[in-house]
């Protein structure tokens, strides 16, 4: 399931990016990059901030929680018990998909970028 998944995405990144090249302007490209930046970047730093409470909440009263577990939150992924899981990794991937959301963004302006150029 998850290649189908993967294969429709990428399919689709690079229909996308034909269509967008093919029928939009270099300033609908940079306006439209804007715009998923600042959307995925909304939606995924409250998502990021929930994430690493409720990672501290459910591993700080065990001591289970490294000094540097800040800069490597996914290493302790595998001290969670199920039902923690089950609290914890929902936040983990909304956020990580505000993420994806914030680099095709980046991706857009930079082909309004590169459009932009050849103008």
């Amino acid at each position: 399931m998850r290649e189908i998944l993967l294969a429709g995405l990428v399919f689709g990144l690079l229909a996308g990016v034909g269509f967008a090249l093919n029928g939009a302007s270099m300033m609908e490209l940079v306006y439209g990059g804007i715009i998923l930046i600042s959307a995925g970047l909304l939606f995924s730093l409250p998502c990021a901030v929930w994430y690493h409470w409720a990672l501290y909440r459910a591993l700080s009263p065990r001591g289970e929680l490294s000094r540097r577990w800040i800069w490597n939150p996914t290493a302790q992924h595998s001290k969670l018990r199920p039902d923690e899981l089950r609290r914890v990794l929902p936040w983990f991937r909304a956020g990580a998909a505000g993420w994806v959301v914030s680099v095709l963004g980046c991706i857009l302006l930079g082909l309004g970028a590169w459009v932009g150029r050849g103008q």
